[in-house]
């Protein structure tokens, strides 16, 4: 059996990242999500509260409406991938269950990455965009793992 795709370490992004050990086709399948599978009650449940000047972070995939996966529990590496708002992978989701591709060609040693996408809710304080702030350093970036920044 062939040895995987990436391997993780310390990411510049942040935390621990997942790094491509070898180039990587576009279209090419890296990995599965993989964790506990939660209803969005228990995920709920589970969550810790934002608190402002705290970072919050989840291993959460949402994956429908009702359920979701916590890739802490029972995951793999792929809990690792950090955020990019110039992604190099993309999602695909099917049969409730969550597949990694790469959105282009990716070279051995680069970085992991795809679009958090986090929806922002008006509900949400301002001072959250913060805890949430984007460090992927792409020259689009937004500034913020959510799908759009509101002032």
């Amino acid at each position: 059996m062939a040895p995987p795709a990436y391997r993780t370490r310390t990411s510049a992004i942040h935390g621990r990242g997942v790094f491509a050990t070898r180039f990587i086709a576009r279209g090419e399948w890296i990995v599965e999500y993989v964790g506990e599978r939660l209803t969005d009650e228990a995920c709920e449940a589970r969550s810790v509260d934002w608190a402002p000047g705290t970072t919050y972070h989840t291993m959460f995939f949402e994956v429908s409406s009702d359920l979701v996966i916590d890739g802490a529990v029972g995951g793999n590496d792929s809990r690792f991938i950090n955020h990019s708002c110039q992604p190099n992978c993309i999602i695909d989701i099917e049969d409730e269950r969550v597949h990694v591709y790469a959105a282009k060609d990716i070279t051995a040693g680069e970085e992991l990455t795809f679009d958090y996408a986090y929806e922002w809710e008006p509900r949400y304080p301002p001072e959250m965009r913060e805890s949430h702030r984007c460090r992927c350093g792409a020259e689009a970036c937004r500034g913020t793992i959510f799908s759009e920044a509101r002032t």
